[in-house]
């Protein structure tokens, strides 16, 4: 299998480009890429003006310093003397004719610092001979999940002397060929999520390659399957060095057993856990906000979190208190009355982060010490602060949200991971001595 070449800087490349409806009306123009902005076609003319009844071309072909691009999904932005066109996502390397003739069972997936989240080291010189990393685990829905080292060459120096580097792969593979945007939710999705909460910073890609019936050719010496680089917006998340752990917060497990039941075990519950999940991330891979923000986001996570955990908890004596209201009052308030209290029955949110924390045991109180339980009641007084504003209360700030915040992304962690089946490395990362010295403050405060 040939494969493309890994991510490159932000490019502008110059080339012909024209609709698959009409290859004869072509018009030069500009692809460019950048981490802002993500694709975007830029033309000489409005040759690729819409047809009548049409919004504008789907997919553009065209061929840029040597290379075959299709862009897929392309949005007029706006028309001068040429067009701008935003691109969804665009394949280096392919040609096509049409969105449903696109079709991948393959993605090769490479992020920065990979090699920190297992127990092994890139190959050097003098481990040549050294068998690579090859690990596979079935995650259900006939997705299989790879974990893979390749030797990259970097070429020769002026000495003359091979250089290479030991490079880590995820490849997912799917039993039947998808778009690259399902692609990219079934397998791209949850593997970023793992690596932003095990390096607890934006997970960036260094590469991303998709195969699959839309890369293959055939002739009569067999079948030619290549992999065609894909970009879209974003193609990278910030990866600030001020941000993440030293230790991360899950190792991946190199024996083929272990292996398989974490993987199983994690796509299992980020299908689950979707929504909080990315509300947990959120914050790693924006770049900074307010204190009252990232605070709130934690917390809406932990709500998240603990209606798909525990989605048939109930609150009893508020159930008792909404009938004995609705018996006690006159038909004509009652509709009213029973809309208002119609989410009487859910746990408070206090409940559902104690219970929460009973299921962290005891790796929580290890993070968090002795300050647990004033910690949890200084969460959910600080959450209702915050989403029930009133002039005449002081809103919490500063160091009292950033201490609480850092107390909730480790509740988080633990019960998350914990469902997984590792909890070591969550406590290492999370460094109960450094977040218990700033909880004590932040309380103080």
């Amino acid at each position: 299998m040939k494969s493309a070449a890994s991510w490159p800087e932000p490019f502008d490349r110059h080339g012909t480009w024209w609709k698959p409806s009409a290859p004869d009306h072509k018009v030069g123009g500009r692809l460019v890429c950048t981490p802002s902005d993500g694709v975007r076609l830029f033309t000489a003319a409005v040759w690729l003006e819409p047809d009548v009844n049409d919004d504008g071309p789907s997919v553009i072909v065209g061929v840029a310093e040597g290379s075959h691009w299709t862009l897929v999904g392309c949005q007029r932005f706006g028309q001068g003397i040429g067009e701008e066109f935003h691109v969804s996502y665009a394949l280096d390397g392919i040609e096509q004719t049409a969105d449903e003739d696109l079709a991948f069972d393959e993605i090769r997936l490479g992020f920065d610092r990979a090699w920190s989240i297992v127990s092994l080291g890139p190959r050097g010189p003098r481990q040549l001979d050294t068998p690579s990393v090859a690990l596979s685990a079935d995650v259900g829905a006939g997705v299989t999940i790879e974990l893979r080292s390749e030797l990259v060459d970097r070429g020769s120096t002026a000495e003359g002397d091979f250089e290479f580097r030991d490079r880590l792969v995820f490849v997912g593979r799917t039993a039947v060929p998808e778009a690259f945007p399902d692609l990219r939710q079934s397998v791209l999705g949850p593997l970023q999520n793992l690596m932003t909460l095990a390096l607890q910073r934006g997970a960036t890609l260094n590469h991303c390659e998709v195969a699959g019936p839309s890369t293959t050719t055939k002739s009569a010496a067999g079948e030619d399957r290549k992999c065609a680089t894909v970009y879209w917006q974003p193609f990278g998340n910030p990866d600030s060095s001020e941000r993440g752990v030293t230790f991360p917060a899950v190792r991946l497990p190199i024996e083929p057993p272990e292996f398989q039941t974490f993987m199983s075990r994690w796509f299992g519950q980020h299908e689950a856990l979707r929504l909080p999940i990315g509300l947990r991330v959120a914050d790693l891979v924006s770049g900074p906000t307010f204190a009252s923000t990232r605070f709130l986001l934690v917390a809406q996570a932990l709500e998240a979190l603990h209606r798909r955990l525990y989605p048939d908890e109930t609150n009893e004596k508020a159930i008792d208190a909404r009938k004995a209201a609705l018996a006690s009052i006159d038909s004509q308030h009652h509709e009213t009355l029973e809309r208002l209290l119609s989410h009487a029955h859910e746990p408070t949110f206090r409940q559902r982060v104690r219970q929460l924390a009973r299921e962290g045991e005891p790796e929580v109180g290890q993070i968090v010490g002795p300050l647990l339980k004033p910690a949890i009641k200084a969460i959910v007084d600080a959450r209702n602060d915050v989403t029930h504003w009133s002039a005449d209360r002081e809103e919490p700030r500063g160091l009292h949200l950033v201490a609480l915040r850092m107390v909730a992304d480790a509740l988080f962690d633990v019960v998350l991971f914990k469902r997984v089946g590792v909890t070591d490395d969550v406590v290492r990362c999370h460094r109960p001595s450094h977040l218990q010295y700033w909880l004590t403050r932040g309380l103080a405060e």
